[in-house]
């Protein structure tokens, strides 16, 4: 009940609401422990969920593409939105002159929302769906937008450690890298996108 109120509310208005609620004294600082307690079961939960549904498929180059479409709103405020759109598969098979299959594609869009919810649902998909242990390189692409824009990263023990961590766990060392590596050389770089690059 108390993070739930004070998801609603400030932890000091939380806190007199529960108090009166159960009839015994709870501080602000008991509200804010309690919303840091749920937070990380929720933050468990969420990994359990990821590792119990690893992907089967094994590409050892996962090829990944975004974009935004723009589509007409009818009865709204806004006269259009942008929809992001993105697409993952290990390869391209000929079918026919000119004509290409992706192998092994997953595709997601997404409508509103923010930058952070969008790449933590591609991570989920990728995951749900590849073997990423078998991945080797990643290939990302996208047109520019602020979030799809894309920075350079220097191999280095990065490239080793976003194979073995969880990408919360070096996402800091990740953009540190990306702000040294701007204007040097482009030798031994892989793309990385992200947000705020």
């Amino acid at each position: 009940m108390g993070g739930v109120l004070a998801g609603q509310t400030t932890y000091r208005m939380a806190a007199d609401s529960l108090s009166y609620i159960l009839k015994t004294r709870i501080s602000p600082s008991s509200i804010q422990r309690m919303v840091w307690k749920t937070g990380g079961c929720v933050v468990e939960q969420e990994r359990a969920a990821r590792c119990e549904e690893g992907g089967k498929i094994a590409v050892p180059v996962l090829y990944g593409e975004s974009d935004g479409v723009w589509v007409h709103l009818q009865h709204e405020k806004e006269k259009k939105k942008e929809v992001k759109v993105a697409v993952m598969y290990s390869g391209k098979k000929a079918i026919g002159k000119g004509r290409n299959k992706l192998e092994n594609k997953v595709a997601m869009t997404q409508f509103g929302g923010t930058t952070a919810e969008w790449q933590e649902k591609l991570r989920d998909l990728a995951d749900r769906t590849y073997d990423l242990e078998s991945t080797r390189l990643l290939v990302a692409g996208g047109d520019g937008n602020a979030w799809v824009k894309g920075g350079k990263l220097k191999l280095s023990d990065l490239r080793s450690r976003l194979f073995r961590e969880d990408f919360e766990t070096i996402a800091d060392d990740l953009l540190t890298c990306i702000h040294q590596t701007r204007g040097k050389p482009k030798e031994l770089t892989v793309t990385f996108h992200s947000p705020a690059c």
